[in-house]
């Protein structure tokens, strides 16, 4: 195999016939990758050079597309069950209380969690009927937002 060495894809033709060493199908394998790599040589000689290529050019970048003051909420879908689910909550809640950019609104969306929970009086909650998943949960989130 290593007479390969010298084509182009000769050391990916080296490598698999090294892993496929003892494998009675390294033959055809090889073989078959032979006929890839030609195949591939070939379509691509067939191909216009780069130089008659018509690029479009690329459109202006827009500018100003974020508010000088953007508005920053957090919608947090949540589904509480367990002691563990609670003491998350209060390390996110805790966590956003450290961030350097502040979010005007923090919105709690409890998908009908069997466990209660407290949210800090910063905190929109909102709890849904029924449980009906995270992204249920994230959409009405998003419908408080816009109010």
């Amino acid at each position: 195999m290593s007479s390969l060495s010298n084509f182009p894809y000769g050391k990916i033709l080296d490598y698999w016939c090294e892993k496929l060493s003892g494998n009675t199908n390294r033959t055809k394998f090889s073989l078959t990758k032979c006929v890839e790599f030609s195949a591939f040589k070939s379509k691509n000689k067939k191909d216009k050079p780069v130089a008659n290529i018509k690029f479009v050019k690329f459109p202006d970048a827009i500018a100003k597309n974020i508010p000088e003051n953007p508005v920053v909420s957090i919608v947090i879908p949540a589904f509480v069950r367990t002691e563990k689910d609670k003491q998350n909550i209060v390390n996110l809640f805790n966590s956003i209380q450290k961030q350097t950019q502040k979010p005007d609104y923090v919105i709690l969306i409890d998908d009908c969690s069997p466990a209660d929970f407290i949210c800090p009086n910063t905190v929109i909650y909102h709890r849904l009927p029924q449980n009906s998943g995270p992204a249920k949960a994230r959409n009405a989130g998003k419908k408080i937002c816009i109010r």
